[in-house]
């Protein structure tokens, strides 16, 4: 996003001045009480909008409370687009992006809505305020990096330097003793042992597991071994079923040789009464 030209009506003690801006870094520079802050504030307002955001509590508010109001053309990815910010009694704008027009109160631009306005000025809007106090005179350069470029998470993430002594502190409380011994040590030493009651119940019921699981490996061998034996009793009680008719033909001529003695006596087999008793049995059996 690069700024193309601002266009400050009336910020502070500018009045009606336009600037223009290059490609790349623009240096502004001059003396003291020149205007140098208050264009760099004029232009975060048109990104992030006015902070504070009431006509008559602004620092730059004109003597003559005739309004804040300030114009910025911006290129984004090629796309220029128009800001307008007014302040009087309440903070009002627009957003012009071609023939649209998107009404603007006082939350930043869409652009740069991604970035909170505390973020903005931590970290974007770098001020020689941030560097000329102690911050410079007590740190090295890496742990001004780190304060800066952590605020951009300053809410989920801290900085090594502050992680470090949080885990020192962390160390001396452990070692730390009092009248009563090191209560901490005492209460990771408690929930040690508490944890290996719970992985010694859940052994046990593991094992219960395993026990249970051979018995039942072992039922459904049994009643696969008991299904066959009734298959092969339900074949054979067919097979007795289709022979009985024909061992009843047979004891008719069994009869009918008896009675005419001159004849051949038949083969002995057994009486088909056995074989149906026989029959009977296996359906008890089978029921």
């Amino acid at each position: 996003m690069q700024f193309l030209n601002l266009h400050i009506k009336s910020f502070g003690k500018i009045k009606d001045q336009k600037f223009s801006f290059m490609p790349g870094i623009n240096l502004i520079y001059g003396h003291n009480e020149s205007g140098k802050s208050t264009l760099f504030f004029a232009i975060a307002s048109i990104l992030m909008g006015f902070s504070p955001a009431k006509g008559e509590l602004h620092p730059y508010m004109p003597w003559d409370q005739s309004g804040i109001e300030i114009e910025a053309e911006i290129l984004n990815q090629g796309v220029p687009f128009v800001v307008q910010r007014i302040l009087r009694g309440v903070p009002s704008g627009a957003l012009f992006t071609g023939q649209s027009k998107e009404k603007l109160t006082n939350q930043p631009i869409p652009q740069a809505e991604f970035v909170s306005k505390d973020v903005f000025s931590a970290v974007f809007a770098l001020k020689m305020d941030n560097l000329n106090g102690e911050l410079l005179k007590s740190k090295s350069w890496q742990e001004i990096k780190e304060h800066f470029m952590f605020t951009l998470a300053q809410d989920r993430i801290q900085s090594p330097s502050k992680v470090l002594l949080k885990l020192e502190n962390e160390k001396k409380t452990l070692l730390k003793q009092d009248n009563k011994g090191n209560q901490r040590i005492k209460e990771l030493v408690k929930a040690i042992k508490e944890t290996k009651f719970s992985l010694k119940e859940a052994q046990a019921v593991f094992e219960r597991f395993e026990r249970k699981s051979v018995d039942l490996d072992h039922l459904k061998w049994r009643h696969e071994d008991i299904r066959r034996k009734i298959e092969n009793q339900k074949h054979e009680l067919m097979q007795l079923e289709w022979i009985l008719p024909l061992k009843r033909n047979q004891d008719q001529l069994l009869v009918l040789y008896q009675q005419w003695p001159q004849l051949k006596e038949p083969t002995k087999m057994s009486h088909s009464l056995s074989l149906e008793r026989e029959i009977g049995v296996l359906r008890d059996k089978l029921k």
